[in-house]
């Protein structure tokens, strides 16, 4: 699973493309997810956790 950040809507099939040329095929992340913005703690730093959620959420949601 990879969750970017972007101020513009990017193809998730596009990253996939992209990464494909790069990465061995099993490294090649499943799931693409944009978010607006990344959730951050409050000492500023990237809520790991909440990324987590995110990422379960999304997968849950795919395999219904």
């Amino acid at each position: 699973c990879v969750i970017q950040c972007s101020l513009g809507r990017i193809d998730p099939e596009d990253v996939k493309s992209y990464v494909k040329k790069i990465l061995a095929s099993y490294k090649v992340p499943k799931y693409v997810i944009q978010v607006d913005a990344f959730p951050m703690t409050e000492t500023g730093k990237i809520d790991l956790a909440a990324v987590k959620r995110i990422a379960q959420e999304f997968a849950a949601d795919e395999k219904i």
